[in-house]
């Protein structure tokens, strides 16, 4: 069955139009055992999107859309996008600590990443450049060069194998060849595709989805005029069909055969395979590679003994000679706390309120753990 590597959720703020769960039922209906989600700047929709393809025995792959800085000796001017794939429980966790790293880098609600910084990042992990990438807006404007440059600029940072070449065909008119006009075109996805395999570059299919179905079209319109701050009107409309749904296999198969043949290749088996044995390789488990149902706590050296030596230092600090009462419940307490795995919790949260009292910043700690010992 053919794999959609491409897709926004909800959880793209203002601009993908349909909840995970819609879009692994979507896919469910086609018969597609793999689905992936790639949302826009972070991961906020993967644990609801993960849960909803364990219900319905879809394998997740999971992925981020992430916006890059182009560098000076680039023509591509502001910020491009490049899809970020994990293949593993560690690409999960190299995925997880790169979207960390570039909203700490970025303006407050405008992460942008770099090649450099994905390259730090790398770890058991895929990058995918599609239409809107610099490698796509390079070959929009039929700058073979540039396109060469930016693929050098990409192989600085990760390897060969961890690069792929995404089209996209929306069925639109036009030829590629003016700026970013050229995204959604068959025939900038067939030069695209040409490129990949002219450098010995994987090249797979994807369909940009941001909706679950064709019909929720409008909501897309009102997700970017609202993105935009533009009134809703024609003029301001992005979208220049509604494509960007989540097809059938036999739809794609009829997309991939135009893209193929523009590219110079004879059918397009070798697209489709290429495209499913991608999907295969980022395939994760919900439970083993996401961790569903597991504790998530940052790791602390010394664990449950640091957090007992800070205790019995404030028992010292607030009791002066503390009584065997105290002794005991303490211990009681941090009993319960190391069966229950929490101590990196506590951990936690003593360090942030440390780090906002040293900011000058009043704190108070609330809950069931602040009224314990």
């Amino acid at each position: 069955p053919f794999v959609h590597l491409r897709v926004a959720s909800g959880y793209s703020l203002q601009y993908g139009a349909s909840h995970p769960s819609a879009l692994v039922e979507a896919a469910a209906g086609h018969d597609m055992d793999t689905l992936a989600l790639t949302d826009r700047d972070g991961l906020y929709g993967a644990v609801r999107f993960a849960k909803a393809c364990l219900r319905a025995g879809i394998a997740p792959v999971v992925g981020a859309a992430l916006a890059v800085a182009n560098g000076p000796r680039r023509p591509e001017r502001g910020t491009t996008r490049a899809v970020v794939l994990a293949e593993s429980r560690a690409g999960w966790g190299s995925l997880c600590r790169l979207v960390s790293a570039t909203h700490a880098r970025g303006d407050r609600g405008s992460p942008v990443t770099t090649r450099a910084l994905v390259g730090e990042h790398r770890d058991e992990a895929v990058v995918v450049l599609g239409p809107d990438s610099d490698l796509g807006v390079a070959l929009a404007r039929r700058d073979e060069r540039a396109a060469e440059g930016v693929l050098g600029d990409w192989l600085e940072v990760v390897e060969p194998h961890q690069l792929v070449v995404g089209v996209t065909n929306h069925h639109l008119g036009g030829r590629a060849g003016h700026g970013r006009g050229g995204e959604g075109t068959a025939h900038l996805a067939g030069r695209m595709l040409a490129f990949a395999d002219a450098h010995g570059l994987t090249g797979v299919l994807t369909n940009a989805v941001r909706m679950a179905r064709k019909s929720d079209a409008p909501i897309a319109d009102v997700l970017d005029a609202a993105r935009r701050l533009v009134p809703l009107d024609v003029r301001n409309v992005d979208r220049r069909n509604a494509e960007g749904y989540l097809k059938s296999g036999k739809e794609m198969l009829a997309t991939a055969e135009e893209v193929a043949r523009l590219a110079g290749r004879r059918d397009a088996t070798r697209l489709i395979g290429d495209t499913r044995h991608l999907a295969l390789r980022c395939r994760l488990d919900p439970v083993a590679d996401i961790g569903l149902g597991e504790i998530h706590l940052p790791e602390f050296p010394g664990g449950l003994a640091e957090l007992r030596a800070r205790c019995e230092s404030g028992l010292a600090a607030r009791y002066a000679a503390p009584a065997a009462s105290v002794v005991d419940r303490l211990d009681e307490e941090l009993a319960v706390i190391g069966q229950m795995g929490f101590a990196a919790y506590f951990l936690t949260v003593a360090q942030v309120v440390d780090s906002v009292k040293e900011m000058g910043i009043r704190v108070a700690a609330r809950g069931s753990g602040a009224g314990s010992l």
